[in-house]
């Protein structure tokens, strides 16, 4: 049984992966610093430790454990909180991968190594983004993950860590209590009589359910050996928010008004989707169509009252 290793691995994105993985047959263990998103403790295969990240604990596991691969998932969750507090990104994100790239290096780990990007690094440009662009990131939030990548490139380059880069777009699913589809539920649940967006009429995403998402990771560390790669994790198709907000809006028979903001949040781009040729040429596909996801999304809340 092989064995693996997930930094931020009781989180939304994570713990669906951890998920995946030990239904495979993988051993997953996950390092968590005590935030847990979901409770996955009653699954053998899956052993869950927290620590405080730093270098001389990431040495500790890793030269008691032997790892196939290693998923960093950790770090600050939503933009909005280092676009108050820039230090959140350094302290949550930069500290803790420095160190444990750190650990790596010195015990030469031949496995593969996946951190999780964001498509926030693309920042001011729109439309259809390619891995090829330059990016031009627009928040702290975007900065630091870009900053990150830089490193993981570094790593690769200069101690041939075998590092990829997953640039992930948005993503929904059941335990996902905040971003565009659960506020919307959290907000229209109460009937208001106006519903106000904080995104223009015309802004747009491209949307991802978990399940899918997280396949995708595992997809690409079954067929791929990261050597300093970057791959869009999207689903290659471009939504406006106010349709999925129309669609959640129409699910729980809201009859008010919907309202568009004169002005995106400053730290959103206005219409991101995902080129994804690459992961398409290694054969990967999409199960969940949005409306599909999103209905499974909304009934899951109906059912237990989110």
């Amino acid at each position: 049984m092989k064995k693996v290793l997930i930094l931020g691995g009781t989180g939304f994105i994570g713990s669906e992966l951890a998920i995946q993985m030990s239904n495979d047959n993988y051993e997953v263990h996950i390092l968590t610093q005590g935030f847990s998103h979901i409770n996955i403790n009653h699954n053998k295969k899956i052993k869950i430790f927290s620590i405080i990240y730093n270098q001389k604990n990431f040495s500790k596991v890793l030269n008691t454990n032997l790892y196939s691969s290693i998923f960093i998932l950790n770090g600050n969750p939503h933009p909005s909180y280092s676009y108050n507090d820039p230090l959140v990104d350094v302290n949550l994100l930069i500290i803790p991968l420095i160190s444990l790239l750190e650990s790596l290096r010195k015990i030469n780990f031949d496995g593969n190594i996946w951190f999780s990007s964001s498509v926030a690094v693309y920042g001011s440009i729109n439309g259809k983004l390619s891995e090829s662009l330059v990016p031009d990131p627009i928040s702290p939030y975007g900065i630091s993950k870009l900053n990150a990548e830089k490193y993981c490139k570094y790593y690769f380059e200069e101690y041939k860590l075998n590092i990829g880069i997953l640039r992930l777009f948005s993503t929904y699913g059941p335990n996902l209590k905040r971003q565009v589809v659960y506020d919307t539920y959290s907000k229209l649940i109460k009937n208001p009589d106006e519903l106000i967006l904080l995104s223009k009429k015309k802004d747009s995403r491209d949307m991802s359910f978990v399940e899918d998402l997280a396949r995708a990771i595992y997809y690409l560390d079954i067929k791929i050996i990261p050597k300093g790669c970057i791959y869009n994790i999207g689903s290659g198709k471009e939504y406006l928010i106010l349709d999925i907000v129309k669609f959640v809006a129409n699910s729980l028979n809201y009859k008010g008004k919907i309202t568009c903001a004169s002005n995106s949040q400053s730290f959103d781009g206005s219409s991101w989707y995902a080129d994804i040729d690459k992961l398409k040429l290694i054969g990967f596909e999409y199960n969940y169509e949005l409306q599909e996801g999103l209905q499974k999304t909304i009934e899951y809340w109906k059912i237990n009252k989110s």
